[in-house]
């Protein structure tokens, strides 16, 4: 319990604290507080992510370390936002990704998107507060934003599929609330999902980083072509499997044209 009030009090102040200190901690949370929070831990063991629970012991979950509890204060974020498993999903995912592979996440300005995101109540959702705080206006060398340029890229795509529009949306434009198109994921979110976490024969080449495969994956008139996103992920696959994950991604870094045109358009693969 006094690791879960720390937690409480570093969501709430956006500041680490390394140990817990009752008489600074009560004047930033209070019992209201912690029963909202108390609620989101519920929903979290009733999850598929409830292992995650178990960092409250100093515990590693699947091996993996996390001793900010970076996973479990977003997922409790998510569960204390909405009673939406879907959403816990997203979160859990973009959060996973940049924390595991991509190694891009930072404590204090995830605690902020995250207080941004609890803040926001019924009206956004957690792709939203990401563009809004980490999209195109985005200083790449201020330091105050958990997800790049290429995170954002990513969740512009997942956003757009996610309101049914194949066109970059101008977020103060998107029409809200927009509750019935989360009631599943979609055909991106889940291919995206899978190809981060996809091994090649025991090799993580993307790393979680999918640019170079969306960069492949637009048609002539600039919109985001799922098919070719597969065509490509799975050429990949074949070309490079069994083969050194640091010898294939530097291959694909320094001759991207040259990787794209040997495997070929869908339709009209090059031998």
């Amino acid at each position: 319990m006094t690791n879960f009030i720390r937690l409480i009090w570093e969501l709430e102040t956006c500041e680490e604290h390394d140990v817990l200190d009752p008489t600074k901690a009560k004047e930033d949370i209070d019992l209201d507080k912690i029963r909202l929070y108390l609620n989101g831990l519920y929903l979290l063991s009733d999850s598929e992510y409830k292992d995650e629970i178990n960092r409250l012991f100093g515990e590693d979950v699947n091996g993996k370390k996390d001793p900010d509890m970076l996973l479990l204060k977003s997922l409790v974020s998510a569960g204390r936002h909405y009673d939406d498993k879907y959403d816990m999903r997203r979160i859990y995912e973009r959060v996973y990704n940049s924390l595991y592979r991509r190694k891009i996440l930072k404590h204090i300005p995830l605690l902020k998107i995250l207080k941004k995101y609890r803040e926001e109540g019924a009206e956004k959702r957690f792709y939203e507060i990401i563009l809004e705080n980490c999209g195109k206006n985005w200083n790449s060398n201020d330091g105050n934003n958990p997800f790049d340029e290429k995170e954002c890229l990513l969740v512009q795509i997942l956003w757009n599929s996610c309101i049914g529009n194949d066109e970059e949306i101008p977020v103060n434009e998107i029409p809200i609330p927009l509750l019935v198109i989360f009631n599943r994921p979609t055909d991106i979110e889940e291919e995206f999902w899978r190809v981060c976490r996809r091994d090649i024969k025991s090799h993580e080449i993307w790393n979680g980083d999918l640019s170079v495969l969306i960069g492949w994956s637009f048609d002539e008139t600039g919109k985001f072509d799922l098919a070719k996103f597969r065509h490509y992920s799975d050429a990949i696959d074949t070309m490079f499997s069994g083969k050194d994950v640091e010898e294939c991604r530097q291959l694909i870094e320094k001759n991207t044209d040259a990787v794209r045109k040997s495997i070929g358009e869908p339709g009209n693969q090059t031998n």
